[in-house]
């Protein structure tokens, strides 16, 4: 149902001259003007030629709202929303040339195939919903959203866009100078979708158009419209009361939470409904397509910047325990012992370097032997006597046991005559005892010893 139109007037015929342009053929004819297929005479490029009746074309009013539709639909630039190129007049009619669009509108797409998907459903208004918020941003309120003013635009491709049309009857707030065309009172709007404020005459805002997207998503998806009546009176009765079946009444495989969204944004009560169109888009996001998801998550505000994602905590890497071995004990001890003889003695570091990397040498010539399983006896090395020469080059010796001389003459060990250091402090017995035993009981537990550098040899 819609408001009574007059009768058509006659149209332009083919190849008729229309300023630059010419008609190839007419798309439709309304109450108000018709649409024709045009070429531009110099860019050869097609485009909508959109005339107003020379009969309306004599009211200032339909005058005014004639040319506010250049205005508005020139002053929103989105991708979803009809681009306008042009208005002017030619002889004694108004005209606005538009972009072309091939396709079909969303009423013919549900008169033809019935209720659609939800998914489907939603991919196809998301675009919308985008559109008519962007007009909102700039102060424009459409007034009038309908199947019939959203169409179905065929890309190269194949794929399909959505493009809001007719801004005829819309409302531009903030617009210096602007008329005020229409009174207090005054109801526009096609009936079967207006808003409860809207059929009482106040005053409207983004809500109405919010409220129209409800009354198209509830058509979609039951196949039926909300309100209806054969009368005028008794529907915009029932519009503002707001009595309507349940969508789920009348079509049950609807989910719950999508039926939410729909009584939500068609509210009786405007301040009920949702804050804005992007908060209504950001409520179907989840029954869109996983494509349209992504693409549309970030212009309602639902997907997290870069910033705010948290940031990639690599797993921890799993220990693995390393088997002992006979040589790993006695490498540690040889570790300590030395670590324990730098802090107890004044020898320089070098020296100390020469002691580990011989005393390491030498545990792994030692014979192996694994202690049994529970024993508490571990390898040890015993700590041999050192005797320092003097420099430059520091010399480790070990002197021969000590033995009752025999009766023959025994070789004698010649040594330079030189003075002798003073002798190292001696190393205290019972820390290297000490040191032993806590080494002995870490390799019996399997613990691993802490990683030191002896003399330049990495002790593990």
């Amino acid at each position: 149902m819609s408001l009574p139109s007059s009768t058509p007037e006659a149209t332009l015929a083919p190849d008729t001259r229309f300023g630059r342009y010419r008609v190839v053929r007419c798309i439709g004819v309304g109450g108000m003007g018709a649409v024709y297929e045009a070429v531009h005479d110099d860019l050869e490029k097609r485009v909508a030629l959109k005339t107003l009746h020379p009969s309306m074309a004599r009211e200032p009013e339909a005058r005014a709202r004639f040319l506010r539709e250049g205005r508005a639909a020139s002053r929103i630039r989105h991708p979803n929303v009809v681009e306008v190129f042009d208005v002017g007049q030619h002889d004694d009619t108004l005209f606005l040339v538009m972009e072309h669009l091939a396709g079909e509108d969303l009423a013919a797409l549900i008169a033809r195939e019935g209720p659609l998907s939800v998914e489907r459903l939603v991919d196809l208004m998301l675009p919308v919903i985008a559109a008519v918020a962007t007009a909102h941003e700039e102060g424009v309120v459409h007034r009038d959203l309908k199947p019939e003013n959203i169409f179905l635009a065929q890309t190269r491709n194949g794929a399909v866009q959505p493009k809001v049309l007719d801004f005829g009857i819309s409302k531009v707030t903030g617009a210096p100078n602007a008329p005020r065309i229409t009174g207090a009172s005054s109801m526009i709007g096609t009936p079967l979708y207006m808003s409860p404020e809207q059929a009482q005459g106040a005053a409207v805002d983004g809500r109405s158009d919010q409220y129209a997207i409800g009354v198209i998503l509830y058509e979609c998806a039951t196949g039926r419209v909300p309100f209806n009546a054969p009368e005028l009176y008794p529907l915009l009765h029932a519009i503002v009361l707001g009595q309507h079946a349940s969508p789920r009444s009348l079509r049950p495989e609807l989910p719950a939470d999508f039926e939410a969204v729909i009584e939500r944004a068609m509210a009786r009560d405007a301040d009920r409904r949702y804050e804005s169109l992007h908060t209504l888009g950001r409520a179907l996001l989840p029954f869109a397509s996983r494509t349209n998801r992504g693409l549309w998550r970030e212009v309602f505000g639902a997907a997290p910047t870069p910033l705010q994602q948290p940031a990639f905590v690599a797993p921890p890497t799993p220990v693995v325990a390393r088997p002992a071995s006979t040589l790993l004990p006695r490498v540690r001890e040889v570790c300590e012992v030395t670590t324990t003889l730098r802090k107890t003695s004044r020898v320089p570091a070098i020296t100390m370097g020469v002691l580990a990397a011989g005393l390491v040498a030498a545990a792994a010539l030692l014979p192996s032997r694994s202690p049994a399983p529970g024993s508490s006896d571990s390898p040890t090395v015993a700590a041999p006597a050192v005797a320092l020469a003097p420099a430059p080059a520091p010399v480790v010796a070990l002197p021969a046991p000590v033995v009752p001389a025999p009766a023959v003459a025994a070789p004698a060990v010649i040594a330079p005559t030189v003075a002798a250091p003073a002798p190292a402090p001696a190393v205290r017995p019972r820390a290297v005892t000490a040191v032993r035993a806590r080494v002995a009981a870490r390799a019996d537990a399997g613990a691993p010893a802490p990683f030191r550098l002896c003399g330049g040899v990495p002790c593990p």
